[in-house]
């Protein structure tokens, strides 16, 4: 994706994420990101047979909605591959898969795009505690806050999304991930060295507890 369409990427998500909020947010808390509900299980005593719910939810989501995009865009995708000559299932044939899952900018090392992931997460779910934080003076209305939090994803898919794709979410890349393994790219759907397990859903989790434990 190049650098001119990327920002633009970036506020179609954010967007989405604010119309989430609002939508099933007086449903359900607008769980919408595992890491951030398992941050709620661990800081605020959420309830964890909700939280199994949720979490199952927010996966199979990410699932649907891949296999819908899949199934919209398939003769693209297939006809994109055949241009290219990948073949599914080799370490050649990745390419179309990017559309599904994120992965390491070239140039970026598994580490930077571990600590990457892991800053803009925290990012995130400070904003989220901030803006909900009836003890904050500065917390803003209900309703605009949704506003801030598709904000700050704005902000971090512009900053840092060329990096890795922001995932921002273990279910936004795990649920997508189980579908492409099933549409034919199989063991090469976590990358080299696990890049989709340790970037993608491992990072998220390890400073998220801190920037909690933080504010």
């Amino acid at each position: 994706m190049s650098d001119v369409r990327y920002p633009f990427m970036a506020v179609c998500w954010g967007g989405a994420i604010t119309i989430a909020i609002y939508i099933v947010g007086g449903v359900s808390g607008a769980h919408l990101n595992l890491a951030v509900t398992a941050a709620l299980v661990v800081w605020d005593g959420f309830d964890k047979k909700k939280a199994v719910c949720y979490i199952t939810a927010q996966i199979l989501g990410a699932f649907c909605a891949v296999a819908m995009v899949y199934y919209l865009f398939s003769s693209g995708i297939n006809g994109m591959e055949e241009v290219n000559g990948w073949v599914r299932g080799t370490a050649e044939g990745t390419g179309a898969m990017g559309i599904f899952v994120t992965g390491a900018a070239a140039g970026v090392s598994m580490f930077k795009a571990f600590i990457s992931e892991t800053v803009i997460t925290a990012m995130l779910v400070l904003t989220i505690y901030a803006v909900t934080d009836k003890g904050n003076v500065s917390a803003p209305d209900t309703g605009i806050g949704d506003i801030a939090i598709g904000a700050i994803v704005i902000f971090c898919g512009i900053a840092f999304g060329l990096l890795t794709g922001f995932a921002m979410n273990p279910a936004r890349d795990f649920g997508p991930s189980l579908f492409v393994m099933a549409a034919g790219w199989g063991k090469y759907t976590l990358g080299s060295d696990f890049y989709g397990l340790i970037v993608s859903i491992i990072g998220p989790f390890s400073e998220v507890f801190k920037a909690v434990e933080f504010f």
